[in-house]
């Protein structure tokens, strides 16, 4: 395994899910969305502030929708001109016709229905493309089925994601960094890190909502789940933080899957990353004729 995994392998690590992690916050401050893309940069400096100071957190929230100063003054809060008056001028809150609200986007009533049905719509028609490609996949995993999810979603829908983001900006510049709230939040988060290994390596993990801390943990300790490290490398604690998180067994043994760049594998995901291309450009051209022919 060592052998095949230095010669230009890519690696991809599933966090099993099912397992007790730490209560997810159900906030929608805390469950703000941000993408860390480059210039110009939106969001706002001082963002962190909403996150750690509980006065502020309950202002924001109280402000997804719009809030009047009696609506706020009803929270019965202290210092709340103190806060507003910081909130405003970090720009994190802005005021209009007398309500105030976050300055990042949040999507939220009427908002927030209007972007689920774009979504619904979208996926609904490109579901039928994943479910095509779910017997071939099973095939190649034999045993390792929970490794389903996550390659389909880092090597098919989010690797397709990128490029197609970024050419909406059609050479101009690259995408902006942004923050933005759902609220309520859709009940199922989803994320991928990738890690350049030696050697050309890749290292991937997908996590979802009880998850959210794996990341952490499993970069510090790549290098023994790759297999460059012995597991007497590991201190207990970190030995049952990788147990926890699925990515060893109870014997310490690293639970990878590993293939190689133009194999079967390989070359089947360049294959399926194709088809899913295609039919997210068949539904922009059938979205566009639909909007010319209005």
């Amino acid at each position: 395994m060592k052998a095949f995994i230095v010669t230009a392998s890519i690696i991809l690590i599933a966090a099993l899910s099912g397992i007790a992690f730490a209560q997810v916050s159900d906030n929608p401050i805390d469950q703000m969305s941000f993408f860390g893309g480059s210039r110009p940069n939106h969001i706002p400096r001082a963002i962190d502030f909403l996150t750690q100071d509980s006065t502020a957190k309950t202002i924001a929230t109280a402000c997804l929708p719009g809030a009047t100063i009696t609506d706020l003054q009803f929270l019965k809060l202290d210092s709340l001109d103190l806060y507003l008056s910081r909130l405003t001028r970090d720009s994190l809150l802005y005021l209009k016709d007398g309500r105030y609200y976050l300055t990042v986007p949040v999507f939220v009533g009427d908002k927030r229905e209007r972007l689920w049905q774009v979504t619904y719509d979208a996926s609904a028609k490109l579901a039928p493309v994943i479910d095509s490609m779910i017997p071939r996949l099973e095939k190649l995993l034999g045993d390792r089925r929970e490794m389903l999810f996550h390659l389909l979603w880092s090597r098919v829908i989010d690797a397709n994601w990128w490029p197609l983001y970024s050419a909406q900006f059609g050479g101009k510049g690259t995408p902006p960094s942004l923050a933005w709230v759902v609220y309520p939040a859709h009940p199922y988060f989803v994320g991928t890190n990738f890690w350049s290994m030696q050697d050309q390596d890749e290292m991937a993990i997908t996590w979802a909502n009880p998850c959210l801390s794996c990341p952490g943990p499993i970069q510090g300790n790549r290098l023994f789940i790759i297999g460059e490290s012995p597991l007497s490398s590991l201190s207990e604690s970190q030995r049952l933080s990788l147990l926890e998180r699925g990515c060893i067994d109870s014997s310490g043994q690293p639970r990878v899957y590993a293939y190689c760049t133009d194999g079967d594998v390989d070359r089947l995901f360049d294959k399926f990353k194709e088809e899913y291309a295609d039919a997210i450009r068949s539904c922009m051209i059938m979205r566009l004729s639909h909007r010319n022919s209005e």
